[in-house]
């Protein structure tokens, strides 16, 4: 604060950290008149989101050059007056300005190099396109004057450094902007007014999206709730409209459960699956078996009649399951083929859900199939 030639309070004061080492850390302090900076503003009408010094726009210039942990001297040649940096992986360790002669730049050179004398430099990087301030500046300081190359177009740099510089710092939050503390630009709100509506644009689609998947869900679940309803009801012989609100389909679903719940726990014991003499007679009203004429076509030589599955005391919900497997002989081939048709079509013995096995050895053919189970059963 002694080194101020105004109040603090006058002023914006920044600073940014240049070394860090065993004793401590090295603190660049960047300070301005907050009255000379909002005057320059109004002057010029301008309302920019960035406001910096020349010395930092430098320092952030060298962002797009090519990547060098050692320390770069830069000097830049306004129209007034001139600035000379030293600049390390991106941060200013140093900072002089100079009027544009010979003894000035010298003497800016110098006592950057005494101020750190363990960064000595022997080249610096000139912001021109123009040899002949190269040379001026070579001559001045005693050092080679390197010109950028490869990194920005060299027509005009001296014009647009600056302005790239203050573009480059504006989006890094380790350089000062004096813009952030008590002179905020007026087009903040403006920068942030389109991701704003975007995030709530996003918001608003998630949060439809999520009422739209909820709304889903619930008419699924009304309609298993309907589903199971209706199964209840004519599992207990009841017939009526189906409840309309939620309450009443709950209440219902909830009666319906308890009076199939009282009833007894029983299992059906009478099959309802063909007897071996249905299966038989239907065999025998086969064109394939028995002609027109009465004569028989194919002979059956062997049938077993099994039931591979029933309900019982330990397994009251399983239903019943019989498997006929048939050895049979056949005037020809044709009729053989065409009883193992007759048994895939749509008929009243063979269930279409199982498979119809099928195979011949010997001019002797053998088929498995499931019957059909017409069982009542109490269970849901």
């Amino acid at each position: 604060e002694p080194l101020l030639p105004y109040p603090a309070e006058r002023g914006i004061v920044q600073y940014l950290t240049a070394e860090t080492h065993s004793l401590g850390s090295r603190l660049t302090v960047i300070a301005a008149r907050k009255d000379h900076l909002q005057n320059h503003l109004d002057k010029h009408g301008l309302a920019p989101d960035c406001v910096t010094t020349v010395p930092l726009a430098l320092a952030a210039l060298t962002k797009i050059f090519p990547k060098n942990n050692d320390p770069l001297l830069i000097m830049h040649i306004g129209e007034v007056e001139g600035s000379c940096v030293l600049v390390q992986e991106g941060k200013l360790l140093a900072a002089r300005s100079f009027e544009l002669e010979k003894n000035e730049i010298h003497k800016a050179v110098l006592a950057i190099a005494s101020a750190h004398k363990s960064k000595k430099r022997d080249s610096i990087l000139l912001l021109t396109e123009e040899k002949k301030l190269a040379e001026f500046v070579e001559e001045a300081t005693g050092k080679t004057v390197l010109l950028p190359e490869n990194t920005i177009s060299q027509a005009n740099i001296s014009k647009f450094a600056l302005a790239l510089g203050t573009a480059l710092a504006s989006t890094s939050d380790d350089l000062p902007n004096f813009r952030l503390q008590d002179l905020p630009s007026p087009r903040l709100w403006k920068r942030v007014r389109k991701p704003l509506f975007t995030y709530f644009v996003c918001i608003a689609a998630l949060f439809g999206s999520l009422f739209g998947l909820e709304q889903i869900l619930l008419r699924n679940h009304e309609r298993t709730l309907y589903h199971r309803y209706h199964a209840l009801a004519k599992l207990v012989g009841e017939d009526g409209p189906p409840p309309k609100t939620h309450e009443q389909l709950y209440l219902a679903l909830k009666r319906l459960e308890e009076k199939v719940g009282s009833r007894p726990d029983t299992f059906p014991l009478l099959p309802g699956v063909p007897k071996v003499n249905d299966l038989l007679a239907w065999f025998s009203a086969l064109p394939q078996i028995v002609d027109e004429n009465g004569e028989t076509n194919i002979i059956i030589e062997k049938l077993n009649y099994t039931m591979v599955k029933k309900p019982d005391l330990s397994q009251k919900k399983e239903h019943y399951l019989v498997r006929v497997d048939l050895e049979f002989s056949a005037n020809n081939p044709s009729l053989a083929r065409g009883f193992h048709d007759a048994l895939l079509a749509p008929n009243p013995m063979v269930s279409p859900k199982k498979e119809v096995t099928w195979g011949s050895s010997n001019q002797l053919y053998k088929t498995s199939f499931f019957l059909k189970d017409k069982t009542q059963y109490t269970g849901i």
